[in-house]
């Protein structure tokens, strides 16, 4: 019996010793040693922004990549507004070059232009607000790949509509103008041009985006509001100088030298169109203004500053017209306080930043 029994644990043995090591692996340890695939190739799409769902004359797309799908989806959305931005920049080129005939010289017509021009490349950027949506996204390598469109159709259809109610609100607001005009209102007629200067801009702002979106060519005529809107500072001007201005301004019994402010604010009403004569002379002239008003002004030392005299005048503009208050303005004080080291160099130093600031009034009060 013991004989049989020797046989079989050696034949046992043998077979254990031949059995291949990988069969004695746990198959946990045996799955977690395979090769982990590899992710796919970047689709191109993802990358060129070149997609046959999205083509190009009926959306802009945009690529952003990055750890995140908000990062990637951010420099996505980046990377449609570059383009568009690309083409506010070539529209306005565009424009400024219709335009380029239409105002020339240095009348008011073609600083009003000019200034809209400028003030259109510094103002006019596109903003995605909700019109960007993800079109595709894929993590790849770790890496979130983004392609993000931009529907055209969409974006024209939103800026046409504000174009449209800017345009609106500018007919409005000239016809009040030609109406303040024909009364001779001048202070409600420069209020008026402020505020078609501003509707202009909104209106030539929405169109400028329209047309940078729509991958169309300028078109001129869509302009034209625009361009008749900058007609409402000559007009305004055309106004002011069948006005004459009254200066009825003169220094207090303390302060002869605020009589120096009488010369400067003549100046600066002359500089906008108007006849200016002295305050007390007649005239029959039925769309006569007043500007008058009492110039004040103290002198004092500085006890930290030895030597040096201080001056802090102040006045109370009030323009008039047949009899009825336009505007009042409170001017100077401690914002027009200024050094010298004499009373007289110190009278004029602040005077001359009172006489900035009356020629910022009286540049509101002629829609400048």
């Amino acid at each position: 019996m013991r004989a049989p029994k020797r046989t079989i644990t050696v034949l046992c043995f043998v077979l254990i010793g031949c059995a291949p090591a990988a069969a004695l692996r746990p198959a946990s340890q045996s799955a977690i040693a395979a090769p982990v695939p590899q992710d796919a190739a970047v689709p191109e799409a993802l990358l060129s922004g070149r997609d046959p769902r999205f083509p190009t004359d009926r959306y802009i797309t945009g690529t952003g990549q990055g750890p995140t799908l908000a990062e990637s989806r951010a420099h996505a959305t980046a990377d449609i507004g570059s383009q568009i931005q690309a083409q506010i920049s070539s529209v306005l080129t565009s424009v400024e070059s219709a335009q380029v005939d239409t105002a020339s010289g240095r009348d008011a017509k073609s600083s009003s232009i000019s200034k809209l021009h400028q003030e259109l490349r510094q103002t006019t950027h596109f903003e995605p607000d909700g019109m960007v949506t993800v079109a595709d996204s894929r993590v790849i390598h770790g890496v979130v790949y983004v392609l993000a469109v931009l529907d055209r159709a969409a974006a024209v259809s939103r800026y046409h509509a504000q174009a449209q109610k800017a345009r609106q609100q500018l007919t409005s607001a000239r016809d009040m103008q030609t109406s303040a005009l024909g009364e001779a209102k001048l202070r409600e007629a420069a209020r008026l041009t402020v505020e078609i200067r501003a509707l202009a801009t909104e209106l030539a702002r929405a169109l400028t985006l329209e047309q940078a979106v729509s991958g169309q060519a300028l078109d001129p005529g869509a302009w034209s509001a625009v361009i008749a809107a900058t007609e409402a500072q000559s007009e305004l001007r055309r106004l002011a100088a069948t006005i004459e201005v009254e200066i009825c301004l003169q220094g207090a019994a303390d302060f002869s030298e605020g009589e120096q402010l009488a010369a400067t604010v003549t100046d600066q009403v002359a500089s906008h169109g108007p006849t200016v004569r002295l305050c007390g002379r007649p005239s029959d002239r039925p769309r006569s203004m007043r500007i008058e008003g009492t110039v004040r002004g103290a002198f004092f030392h500085d006890a930290n500053l030895s030597g040096v005299w201080l001056c802090q005048p102040s006045v109370d503009l009030t323009v008039s017209q047949a009899g009825k208050v336009l505007s009042r303005a409170s001017l100077g004080g401690e914002t027009a306080r200024a050094a010298g080291p004499d009373r007289e160099s110190a009278a004029r130093a602040a005077l001359a930043e009172l006489a900035r600031q009356s020629a910022a009034q009286l540049a509101e009060l002629f829609g400048e």
